[in-house]
């Protein structure tokens, strides 16, 4: 999925899916796409976070599959860590790869790094949701009260956290 894509989603305006976004290079990553869209809505919205973005929600208390609860903070955690943050030891080399359109780990990581902008919301206005998972494996969806985006991450537990391996724009 392009940024035109998630623009005539976001925008519905069926011109500018078909024109190259006016603002940034075509080379934006797909999911950066994303953190921008839910940045614009929460900006104009004017939203902030009230609570305290440290106890786990309640998809991260109860994840679906053999996830434990352990399991579904840490994911709600690289989730909003990642979206707030970035950081390339949140995402497998496969997804930062599929990010920066780079195969080499380290130039690929200093290309996110460079890219990121820190999101005018905070960790407190991305819900995550629907958390489910087997041994190594899980996913979890990403939304906000302010938009129609969602967001389907997958997640794998390497050495040791869990770490995002793809993400779909529903």
């Amino acid at each position: 999925m392009t940024i035109d894509t998630v623009r005539g989603k976001l925008f519905d305006d069926s011109a500018s899916r078909d024109a190259p976004p006016a603002s940034l290079p075509r080379s934006v990553p797909r999911v950066l796409a994303f953190v921008l869209a839910l940045a614009l809505f929460l900006v104009a919205s004017g939203c902030g976070g009230d609570g305290d973005g440290g106890s786990p929600s309640e998809a991260a208390s109860n994840p679906g599959g053999t996830l434990t609860a352990d399991d579904g903070a840490e994911i709600e955690d690289t989730l909003k860590t990642w979206l707030t943050e970035g950081g390339c030891e949140n995402m497998t080399d496969a997804f930062l790869e599929d990010q920066t359109f780079n195969d080499d780990p380290e130039e690929a990581c200093e290309t996110f790094e460079n890219l990121f902008t820190e999101p005018a919301y905070s960790a407190d206005d991305v819900i995550v949701s629907d958390i489910t998972g087997n041994g190594d494996r899980a996913s979890a969806v990403v939304s906000d009260d302010f938009s129609n985006v969602e967001t389907t991450f997958q997640l794998r537990n390497e050495d040791g956290g869990w770490k995002i391996d793809s993400a779909d724009i529903n």
